[in-house]
């Protein structure tokens, strides 16, 4: 197994990284998704790894396609200490904390549940916000701060490789962060201090009142951040094996229901480069104004199928058109 160790020595002069792992572990408790992790991200910008996990597993039916409750899993003490070894192993993080909600939860710091959250967002954006202090903490030990920060689900691959800094800016273009939902955000250093602190500023964020997928980017660009989007095909979701394969009604794609056609076997597999101009990893600019209407339409449609209407059929696809100025009082008068 590779590890974080092969990575190329830190240089001073150039742009430096650190990728931000929270959440629940589910699927990077597997080596071959770590392998990826290592050798796509971590390994080619030489990154610093910080990740606050939980050993929870907990997946909504829309995950395993089952109807019904919320299936959960609890990884004992002795389970937690060896993916805990393992990941110091592997990724050589600089910050590493395990721990279930229910801990993080007696925090000093936790101020209780989000509104319009569930009580598992309003733990992930805790956690994000123990991250941020982590990160500084890291900041004043190397007396230096970073210049990206990556925001990663545990679950979540690139299908392309980060370019090694100063190529890695290239990526981002002229914009504060690039994003993929809530699930990936590569960040200059100044639009982290604001998309890490959510957690205090979400309640007053009109944005997170919509939907959680443009809670972040909304704040974001309601703080003067420009936002891109990275294209729907640049991230893969992993799935337990024993979720994949199973049917669903829902028809979602496979970087989202599965993801294990993105594992390599055997020898690593060279991937492209993540570019501005890649047809994999092209970007484009994320619009405030266009997702709020997107997100308003599809509550709507959900409201319609509970009372007895046809459902509109489930799409990942959002609308990205050109720019507009984000109409920051029409998100406060609905």
């Amino acid at each position: 197994m590779v590890s974080a160790a092969d990575a190329p020595a830190a240089d001073a002069a150039r742009p430096s990284v650190a990728v931000l792992l929270a959440g629940q572990i589910r699927s990077l408790a597997e080596p071959p998704v770590r392998r990826e992790l290592l050798l796509n991200v971590v390994r080619p910008t030489g990154a610093s790894v910080l990740a606050h996990l939980s050993p929870e597993h907990e997946y909504s039916a829309w995950h395993n396609f089952s109807v019904g409750s919320v299936a959960r899993d609890v990884t004992d003490d002795a389970r937690t200490e060896a993916l805990a070894a393992a990941l110091r192993h592997d990724l050589r993080p600089v910050y590493l904390c395990i721990e279930p909600d229910e801990v993080v939860r007696n925090h000093p710091r936790w101020r209780g549940a989000l509104l319009h959250r569930p009580q598992r967002w309003s733990v992930l954006f805790f956690r994000w916000l123990l991250l941020h202090g982590a990160l500084q903490a890291e900041e004043r030990r190397r007396g230096a701060a970073y210049t990206l920060v990556f925001r990663l689900r545990p679950d979540l691959l690139l299908t392309c490789t980060l370019p090694e800094p100063p190529d890695v800016l290239n990526w981002m273009g002229a914009y504060s962060a690039l994003q993929h939902g809530d699930a990936a955000l590569l960040m200059r250093r100044d639009a982290a201090d604001v998309a890490l602190r959510i957690y205090l500023h979400a309640n007053a964020t009109a944005p997170c009142a919509i939907a959680v997928e443009i809670c972040v980017p909304g704040l974001l660009a309601l703080r003067g951040h420009t936002v891109a989007s990275m294209k729907l095909n640049t991230v893969a979701l992993v799935r337990p094996e024993a979720f994949c394969g199973r049917p669903s009604s829902a028809r979602l794609p496979e970087w989202l229901s599965c993801g294990r056609s993105s594992l390599s076997e055997g020898p690593p597999t060279t991937r492209p480069r993540c570019t501005a101009t890649a047809a994999r990893s092209a970007t484009r600019a994320w619009n405030l104004t266009a997702h709020v209407q997107h997100w308003r339409e599809r509550h709507r449609q959900a409201r319609a199928s509970r009372n007895g209407s046809s459902p509109a059929a489930w799409s990942p696809a959002l609308p990205d058109p050109v720019p507009l100025a984000p109409d920051v009082q029409s998100l406060h008068h609905h």
